[in-house]
């Protein structure tokens, strides 16, 4: 996840506001580690906090692209899945790309659909675009809201951001509640009502939302709505649909020049996605493995072997493992099982979580990685650790 913030002002230059624009930027460090940039302009500036997982030593943001002799910059915090389908579409209109990120992609398809590109995108996202031509902002949210994007107004000036506490590292923004604030933090909290904010005067861009501003006027519309429609498909072609749909979805969120990362929880969601992502897919794997507020890598044991074929399953074999969490400590053991014939079939398992909740019920996680030796045939590297029974025992 990235960070963006901005902050618009019609009357006043506040492009020398250094300290409140770093304050405002410092609150969005941790969802946006690996680097930081600002673009001012006169009617004001815009923030991004990257964390960088496509093209990472390019896609640096904000990002301004030119056409003809028009400017557009974007600050943009989320993903696309839909990149390259868009980027061949965008080069067929003759656009050139300079970097591999979806940022890029982004900013493009806003200069040339401008806000019909939203009808386009697969993805999560929340982002904003300054037109300096037309002196506009243009800011939307992805249709289900994973991402965030809050902002508040006042007397010629607009400030937004991914965060709350970014808002409030602005004097602009007081940290008052009116009544019904206090009603939502007593009576909903954590929730929230659709486009609030909480704090008085900040409002939320709802998910499926756009909005445009500019000196005269804030317009804020919807762009896509959830609609009922009537099932006709049989019992075995939802079932073929559903597996299709969330085969595409998880496979498309594989792309990444950065290690993966699966984080598992013993839900259904979470136990689902690592099986399917594995099955067929080829990939090096980092694991990062999360237990009462401990966090234990798994990279040097996941690191280096190529999962492939089906090579990912949960709550299989786990009498063959012995990796308990327990209350006094976090034990992970990592073992190679030689399968019917020698080193015909090996499992690797690299976690198996057991955690119990307030209503004292255990839950128990199995990560394992398989694959055929045959596949590695002249990879010694591989074979070498696959041909030792490896027991890793690490004690908190």
């Amino acid at each position: 996840m990235c960070g963006i913030a901005g902050w618009l002002d019609f009357e006043t230059n506040i492009t020398g506001n250094d300290a409140v624009l770093e304050a405002m930027s410092k609150t969005l460090e941790r969802r946006g580690p690996d680097s930081h940039g600002e673009y001012k302009f006169a009617e004001g500036c815009l923030l991004h906090r990257r964390l960088a997982v496509i093209d990472p030593q390019n896609g640096l943001q904000p990002m301004t692209r030119m056409k003809g002799d028009a400017s557009y910059t974007i600050t943009y915090n989320g993903e696309l899945y839909n990149t390259e389908e868009l980027r061949h579409d965008l080069a067929a209109r003759g656009y050139e790309f300079v970097t591999r990120s979806d940022t890029e992609v982004l900013l493009t398809s806003y200069i040339e659909w401008g806000e019909a590109c939203l009808e386009r995108l697969n993805g999560i996202y929340a982002f904003a675009v300054w037109n300096a031509e037309k002196k506009e902002l243009f800011a939307a949210r992805d249709r289900i809201g994973v991402k965030p994007f809050f902002y508040y107004v006042y007397k010629n000036g607009f400030i937004f951001s991914s965060e709350l506490k970014t808002l409030l590292a602005n004097p602009m923004v007081e940290p008052l509640l009116d009544e019904d604030g206090i009603r939502e933090l007593l009576l909903l909290g954590p929730g929230r009502k659709p486009g609030s904010g909480v704090i008085y005067g900040v409002k939320e861009l709802k998910p499926g939302e756009y909005l445009k501003l500019d000196r005269e006027r804030l317009t804020v519309k919807p762009y896509w709505f959830l609609t009922a429609e009537e099932h006709p498909d049989s019992e075995t072609e939802t079932i073929a649909h559903t597996r299709e749909l969330l085969n595409d979805a998880i496979s498309r969120q594989l792309v990444s020049d950065v290690p993966l990362c699966c984080l598992l929880s013993g839900g259904l969601d979470s136990s689902f996605y690592p099986t399917t992502a594995g099955a067929g897919v080829s990939m090096y794997l980092d694991l990062c493995l999360f237990g009462r507020g401990s966090l234990l890598s798994g990279s040097s044991l996941g690191r280096g072997f190529v999962c492939s074929g089906g090579l990912l399953g949960l709550f299989r074999t786990i009498d063959q493992t012995a990796a308990v969490l327990r209350s006094s400590g976090f034990k992970l053991i990592c073992r190679t099982v030689e399968g019917g014939q020698a080193f015909a079939l090996v499992h690797i398992v690299a976690a198996l979580f057991m955690q119990g909740d307030a209503g004292g019920k255990i839950q128990r996680v199995a990560l394992f990685l398989s694959a055929r030796t045959q596949q590695y045939a002249g990879r010694a590297d591989l074979l070498g650790v696959v041909r030792h029974n490896v027991t890793v025992l690490l004690c908190q």
